[in-house]
Parts: C-alpha cells; structure tokens; sequence
C-alpha cells in the first residue's frame, strides 16, 4: 500500500471510530432517558404520557430529529421533576 493510501485508510479509520462514538454516546443517552423515564411513572402514568405524546408528535414530530426529539424528552422529564418538587414543598408547608 502506498503511503498516501495509509493515510488516507488511517483518516477513514478515525472518521468511522469517531461516529461509533457518537452513535455509542447517544445510545447511552436514550437508556438513561428511558430508564429515568420507567423508574417515575407507574404503568397507567406511563400510557397516559404516551397518549399524550403520540398526540404532540402527530402534530410536529415528523419534521423533528432525533436529537430534537431527545432534547424535548429531557426537558420534559426536567419540568415533571420541577413540578413534583414544587408539590412537596408545597404539601410541606401545608402540614406545618
């Protein structure tokens, strides 16, 4: 092999090992959203956001990325999170 050809087969090598990472780090990414998702909700809370979702995502989600979809996912697990720990503040003050 010429030595122009090793570097190039050295460039394509890193370029793909640098999307495996990629693709390995957004897997990672949506287990930990779907396991976050699962250990907040019961079954019947779950289908619920489900329903929910599957309506929103008839509206918008065809033109959404997978990042996009991701990140939308996340926010709204953050602001259940939000909302939950303004009820126990507020249920606390309510039992003083």
């Amino acid at each position: 092999m010429s030595p122009v050809g090793a570097v190039e087969a050295q460039e394509l090598g890193a370029r793909l090992e640098e999307k495996r990472r990629a693709i390995e780090a957004q897997k990672r990414r949506i287990e930990a959203i779907f396991t976050k998702h699962r250990q907040r909700l019961g079954k019947t809370a779950f289908l619920h956001l489900q329903k929910k979702q599957g309506e929103e995502l008839e509206d918008d989600g065809q033109s959404l990325t997978l990042d996009e979809r991701l990140t939308r996912m996340e926010l709204q697990l953050q602001q259940e999170e939000d909302r939950e720990k303004e009820e126990e503040k507020g249920g606390g003050k309510e039992r003083k």
